[in-house]
């Protein structure tokens, strides 16, 4: 078991909540893609 320090522990929630907030606007993007496609927007 690792013992990280304050820094690296808030590190890593920062990097992990980054990446999951890309992959939702990835999603987000792609969601919005289709639908304005289908409405001709």
């Amino acid at each position: 078991m690792r013992v990280l320090s304050a820094g690296a522990v808030s590190r890593e929630l920062l990097e992990g909540r980054r990446s999951s907030e890309v992959a939702r606007r990835r999603v987000w993007r792609s969601r919005n893609d289709r639908t304005s496609s289908t409405s001709g927007r």
